[in-house]
């Protein structure tokens, strides 16, 4: 059975797309600037639109603190909003890595870590997490400075946001609300409605220990699949765990999640993606040796590991970069796309 396909030449088959693709033949050689200046602008976070373009978001700091901006570039690449963007949260404190999911009506809903009630970003006290969504326009329609998503005491850090299929969004994150960090996760209606668990959220897992870096996507029947670092009183190191949620946000698999590689060594890193039956969930994995490679697992609706028990190999004898990335072909296939340290022949390097 053909798992999945490990693919080491993704960014030359990206670049062939573009320079292919007549639509897109008048975009510079090495790009074109969303914005210049000369302060920071960090964290980039992107969605494609329904003309061929895509809207852009970002923390940047040219007040002085870092804000959240965003800007929409048509097919051509040239900037649709104000020149310098739209201010999508310009409030007191750090407001750092957006996520961002289409709201079904050619805008957008954009979440993010914000600071406004505490001290720069990083201080690790009362981090909190907002949103807002954008018109076509770019024009904020919810609250100014974004749409509380939640404020409880303890920090909220990390956040993943997948379309809720509704005109919403649902929102994943890691939470320090008691001793260690847990996931939770909520869905917001296109008016800005908390859908569960009131300003609190909802638990994807509160196991004892850390349950930290969740990924997120929907299911393609009507769910949501989390997956996450997770290390479990008792254990030396992390694993990696899933959890479903249904639309409604009750837990459909095991209470704390279900262990989708619980191996010797090291698991971490997971990235999850839908496919026909469930999800892949692809991580990084050191218990050979001590080497990282990449792993793979499927995983069907119903919870149940559709390939051998704590997952398949995919990359070959050498050591692994920290970026993975997997998507499935819709045929039952997938394509893993993966850095890794091997010796380039010296004719490729030009020796």
């Amino acid at each position: 059975m053909r798992h999945a396909k490990a693919l080491s030449g993704f960014v030359v088959v990206a670049v062939y797309a573009l320079l292919t693709s007549p639509a897109l033949a008048d975009w510079p050689v090495n790009g074109r600037a969303v914005w210049k200046s000369a302060w920071d602008q960090i964290e980039l976070a992107m969605v494609p639109d329904i003309y061929g373009g895509a809207i852009v978001t970002w923390s940047d700091n040219r007040s002085g603190n870092y804000d959240i901006y965003a800007q929409r570039l048509n097919a051509a690449g040239v900037p649709q909003w104000n020149v310098d963007g739209v201010v999508v949260c310009g409030s007191t404190g750090d407001q750092r890595s957006p996520a961002i999911v289409t709201d079904d009506s050619d805008g957008v809903i954009i979440v993010w870590v914000d600071g406004r009630n505490t001290g720069p970003l990083g201080t690790g006290i009362d981090l909190d997490l907002y949103a807002q969504r954008l018109r076509p326009d770019g024009t904020p329609i919810w609250a100014a400075n974004g749409l509380p998503i939640k404020t409880y005491p303890g920090d909220q850090s990390f956040p993943v946001a997948v379309a809720d299929g509704y005109g919403g969004a649902v929102v994943a994150w890691q939470d320090s609300l008691s001793s260690n960090w847990e996931v939770y996760a909520q869905r917001i209606s296109p008016l800005g409605v908390i859908g569960w668990g009131s300003n609190i959220g909802t638990p994807v897992c509160t196991a004892q220990g850390d349950q930290k870096t969740p990924k997120l996507t929907a299911d393609n029947a009507g769910g949501f699949i989390v997956a996450w670092n997770d290390i479990r009183a008792g254990d030396t190191y992390t694993d990696i765990y899933a959890q479903r949620m249904a639309l409604n946000g009750s837990r459909q698999w095991a209470e704390n999640g279900i262990a989708v590689a619980a191996e010797v060594g090291k698991q971490s890193s997971p990235q999850v993606t839908a496919d026909d039956l469930g999800a892949l969930i692809t991580w990084l994995d050191t218990r050979s040796g001590g080497e990282r490679h990449v792993y793979a697992q499927r995983v069907s609706h119903a919870g149940d590991p559709l390939w051998a028990l704590n997952g398949v190999r995919v990359s070959p004898g050498v050591d692994v970069a920290n970026a993975h990335v997997p998507v499935c072909d819709g045929a039952g296939e997938a394509i893993i796309a993966y850095g890794d340290f091997r010796v380039v022949p010296s004719v490729l390097a030009g020796a």
